[in-house]
């Protein structure tokens, strides 16, 4: 049975983070199963609590690192370039590379928060399950 196209096309939506997932698992050294338009990177060998935060949090953590590098960068690059405050005038006068700077760590962070936040709502429950153990 075919899945459905919308199925397919938020697995694609989710591949960046689910490549940086299958970054997590190479850096444990532990195996997994992953093809191009599935929606997780599947464990084949049993993880730790420590581990499975590690994979679930791994693609949070390196997307606001970079989203918030293109902000910095867009930070500085706006205050040595001496830019406008008032937003008309910053339009008028900042070149096409500063506004795709901003527009991109905007929408980096975006799509961090958006598709991290099922991970980060596992790695909470697994976090309490944990200290309920303890």
């Amino acid at each position: 049975m075919q899945q459905p196209l919308s199925f397919k096309i938020t697995g694609y939506l989710l591949a960046p983070c689910e490549w940086l997932r299958v970054g997590a698992y190479k850096l444990l050294g532990k195996r997994y199963l992953y093809r191009l338009g599935d929606h997780r990177v599947v464990g084949v060998e049993e993880l730790s609590t420590r581990q499975q935060l590690f994979c679930l949090l791994f693609p949070l953590v390196v997307g606001m690192l970079a989203a918030l590098t293109l902000a910095f960068a867009w930070v500085f690059s706006f205050m040595m370039g001496h830019y406008p405050r008032r937003l008309p005038d910053y339009l008028w006068v900042a070149p096409l590379w500063h506004h795709t700077l901003h527009l991109a760590w905007i929408l980096l962070l975006t799509y961090t928060l958006l598709f991290s936040f099922y991970d980060l709502l596992s790695a909470f429950h697994l976090w309490r399950q944990q200290l309920r153990s303890v």
